[in-house]
């Protein structure tokens, strides 16, 4: 095979074994680094095992994820990679029924105790615990930034946040927070609006590391010291 630069012709060896030797992976967003990093670690994996993988882009109201999935099925993968900003009973009961015979691996924290197979990071509890960091180490007055409420995901790591405070002596204070949109443009907003009160917070945390890299820019232009002057937290 060396010799004469042989390749197998998977189609051909998928109609033998009734295998695409593909995977089929669901991004709601593209323009998240997250989603752009994470397929790299997928592609270089999936790649030693001679996996070829298809990537549908959805959108980040699930809209078009039935049909998205349908597509992949259409072309007999091997399994499913599943992301979303929403948690649509529809769409899990879909991934339900075809887990049954294709594997499904969901990767976000509102998946957690869906009989589902999941692998995701918890955002209320990891949002939760980042608060109570920053109350322990001292800060009193801790702003956040939260994605629009239109996506699950981010709204689970606000209620960590709202979670942390009122459990301690901290008074919720609306002013604290502020509605972005996930995009760094929005932490520099924020951080703006923040910092401007006439009592500005002494921590902001964010939804987003891309949210929170618009906060450290701004406190970069106006000489804030992070995090001696004020911390910063993403997730």
């Amino acid at each position: 095979m060396e010799e004469l630069n042989f390749h197998p012709n998977m189609f051909a060896k998928g109609m033998r074994t009734n295998r695409s030797f593909s995977i089929g992976i669901l991004f709601p967003d593209l323009s998240n680094p997250f989603f752009a990093e994470w397929y790299q670690v997928v592609d270089r994996i999936s790649g030693t095992k001679g996996y070829l993988n298809y990537i549908c882009i959805t959108d980040p109201f699930g809209k078009t994820e039935m049909k998205r999935i349908d597509d992949l099925l259409a072309r007999s993968i091997d399994g499913i990679i599943y992301f979303s900003y929403q948690k649509l009973p529809e769409v899990l009961e879909k991934l339900r029924a075809i887990s049954k015979h294709t594997p499904v691996v969901c990767c976000d924290g509102m998946m957690i105790g869906e009989d589902l197979s999941y692998e995701c990071a918890d955002g209320r509890k990891g949002t939760y615990e980042a608060t109570r960091y920053l109350i322990e180490n001292g800060r009193k007055r801790i702003a956040y930034i939260k994605g629009t409420d239109a996506y699950q995901v981010g709204y689970n790591r606000y209620e960590g946040y709202r979670q942390a405070i009122q459990e301690t002596s901290l008074p919720y204070d609306e002013s604290l927070v502020f509605s972005g949109n996930f995009q760094m443009a929005d932490g520099f907003e924020a951080a703006s609006y923040f910092m401007q009160q006439p009592n500005p917070p002494d921590a902001i945390m964010a939804a987003t590391d891309n949210m929170a890299v618009g906060v450290l820019k701004y406190l970069n232009l106006q000489g804030i010291s992070v995090p001696e002057q004020v911390a910063v937290v993403g997730f």
